[in-house]
C-alpha cells in the first residue's frame, strides 16, 4: 500500500506559486487533480504524508485561499482511497 498527501487547487497559478514558494519543493510533485475528486483541470501538488505539517503550515501561513482540500490518499497500484484532512 503506496500513501501521500495530497493538495488540490482550484486555481492553476495559485498551485504553481505554491510549488514555487515551498521550502520542500524537492519533496512535492505538479499533478493534474484526480477525476475522483475534482472535475475539470485543476492542478494538485503531491506531497510525502512525512511533511504533513509543514505543508498545512505553509497553506496557512500564506493564506491560499484556492485551496478546495488535502487529502490523504491510500493507493493499492489500481485504487485509490481519499480522505479529507482537516487544515
Amino acid at each position: 500500500m503506496y500513501e501521500y498527501g495530497l493538495i488540490v487547487f482550484t486555481s492553476r497559478q495559485h498551485a504553481m506559486s505554491f510549488y514555487n514558494q515551498s521550502k520542500i519543493r524537492s519533496r512535492l510533485t505538479v499533478m493534474s487533480t484526480p477525476m475522483e475528486i475534482s472535475h475539470g483541470c485543476s492542478l494538485s501538488i503531491k506531497f510525502p504524508l512525512l511533511y504533513t505539517g509543514i505543508v498545512k503550515r505553509e497553506l496557512y501561513t500564506k493564506r491560499y485561499l484556492s485551496v478546495q482540500g488535502v487529502y490523504h490518499v491510500q493507493s493499492d497500484g489500481c485504487n485509490n482511497t481519499y480522505t479529507l484532512m482537516t487544515l
